[in-house]
């Protein structure tokens, strides 16, 4: 078993999921373990419909490839 942190809120929900099929834990206790809160347990995250600043974010990709240090201090 490949032991990771669980950094994101998404991988924490997972583990809680996994806490609570596996030992038949509680909510709260699966979250207490975890460090999940449970109010973020319970929220449904939003998926993006659309990529609206894909065109803005590849000009950055762009710019910051060709001048690396531009805009450091």
């Amino acid at each position: 078993m490949l032991l990771t942190k669980l950094l994101t809120p998404d991988r924490r929900r997972n583990a809680v999921k996994l806490l609570r099929q596996r030992f038949g834990v509680s909510e709260r206790r699966a979250c207490a373990v975890t460090g999940q809160p449970r109010s973020t347990q319970r929220l449904i995250p939003k998926q993006r419909e659309d990529n609206t600043d894909a065109e803005i974010t590849e000009i950055l990709r762009t710019f910051t490839l060709a001048n690396p240090r531009q805009g450091y201090r």
